[in-house]
């Protein structure tokens, strides 16, 4: 899937390490597990957030089809 494609390069360790404290403190908020993302079929909801950032290391262009 990922094979020569010109992915983005994942963030650096500081800001991936932030995102990880910020999620804990979401879910534990929330009373939910850390992989555990709300499922929604909206524009801008989790789902599409979480799907949306995979698209995007991968190279893969956007859920909508776009570049």
């Amino acid at each position: 899937m990922f094979s020569g494609r010109e992915s983005r390069k994942l963030p650096d360790r500081k800001e991936q390490e932030k995102w990880e404290r910020e999620r804990w403190e979401l879910v534990k908020q929330e009373k939910r597990k850390f992989h555990d993302i709300v499922w929604d079929s909206g524009d801008g909801g989790e789902t599409g957030v979480w799907l949306g950032g995979l698209y995007e290391i991968a190279g893969l262009g956007t859920l909508l089809g776009g570049e």
